[in-house]
C-alpha cells in the first residue's frame, strides 16, 4: 500500500523541521512524530488533504497545495498516525515515510547548528544561514567598509524587541528598487537569496551600467525575525 516517491532533499527537510519547531514560542517534544509524503494523484484526493488540515488541527502541513501532481508532507502525531494512514489507504492516497522520530532528527540538527554558531564570524554568508544577530553584523560590516555605496538604517523592532534593519545600495537616486524577504516563519531560503543579491550588488561596479547606477537598492533580508 505504500509507494515510493521522490523524497524531499534532506537540507530542505532538516531546514522545515527546524523553523516549525525550535522557533515557536513554547518548546514541546516532538518524540515519535512521523513526517510523510502524499502523493495527490486526483483533484478529489488533493480536496481531501485540505479537508483533513482544516478538521484535524493536529496534523501540521508542511507543504500543502490544491494542484493535482503535488506531493504533501505532513508531520503527524504519534496518536493520529494509525488513523492517519488508515484514511490515506482508503481512499487510495499513496505514501511514504519521510522522517521516523521528528525529535531524534530535530536533535540531530540543532546538534549541527550548535557547531556551526561556533564558527568564526566572517564564514562565507553564501554558504551559511545566518541567525538574525549575525545578518544584522554582517549588513553594519558592509556599511563600515562601503560607506560611499552603503547605508544601513534601522527601521524598526520586532514584537519581541529585534532590530529590523534595511541595506540601502547607490542611495540617493530618484528611483527606487525595494526588495523584502524572510516574512513567513518557514521561509528560510528567501533571506539568504536576499543576503546574495546584496553581496552581488555591493560588489558590482556601477559605473557605465546605467540601469543600475540609475537606481537606489534598498534590501530587507528579514522582515519578521521572531
Amino acid at each position: 500500500l505504500v509507494s515510493s516517491i521522490d523524497m524531499i532533499p534532506r537540507g530542505f527537510v532538516l531546514l522545515g523541521l527546524f523553523l516549525a519547531t525550535v522557533v515557536s514560542a513554547t518548546q514541546r517534544s516532538y518524540d515519535r512524530f512521523k513526517v510523510y509524503n502524499v502523493q495527490q494523484e486526483t483533484q478529489a484526493q488533493a480536496d481531501l488533504l485540505f479537508r483533513m488540515a482544516e478538521t484535524n488541527h493536529k496534523l501540521d502541513f508542511w507543504f500543502l497545495s490544491k494542484r493535482v501532481g503535488d506531493i504533501a508532507t505532513v508531520m503527524v502525531p504519534p496518536e493520529d498516525q494509525e488513523r492517519f494512514m488508515a484514511s490515506l489507504e482508503k481512499y487510495g492516497l499513496q505514501f511514504t515515510e519521510l522522517i521516523h522520530n521528528v525529535e531524534s532528527t530535530h536533535e540531530e540538527f540543532t546538534s549541527t547548528a550548535t557547531r556551526h554558531a561556533s564558527l568564526p564570524a566572517h564564514r562565507n554568508i553564501l554558504t551559511s544561514y545566518l541567525r538574525h544577530a549575525d545578518i544584522n553584523a554582517y549588513l553594519d560590516e558592509l556599511a563600515s567598509k562601503h560607506s560611499a555605496k552603503v547605508a544601513v538604517h534601522e527601521v524598526g523592532q520586532s514584537h519581541e524587541g529585534r532590530a529590523i534593519k534595511t541595506i540601502t545600495i547607490n542611495p540617493g537616486k530618484d528611483k527606487v528598487i525595494f526588495l523584502d524577504a524572510g516574512i513567513h516563519a518557514r521561509e528560510w531560503i528567501a533571506p539568504a537569496t536576499a543576503l546574495y543579491v546584496i553581496d552581488q550588488l555591493v560588489k558590482h561596479n556601477f559605473e557605465g551600467d546605467d540601469a543600475l547606477s540609475s537606481v537606489s537598492w534598498v534590501i530587507l533580508p528579514v522582515v519578521n525575525p521572531d
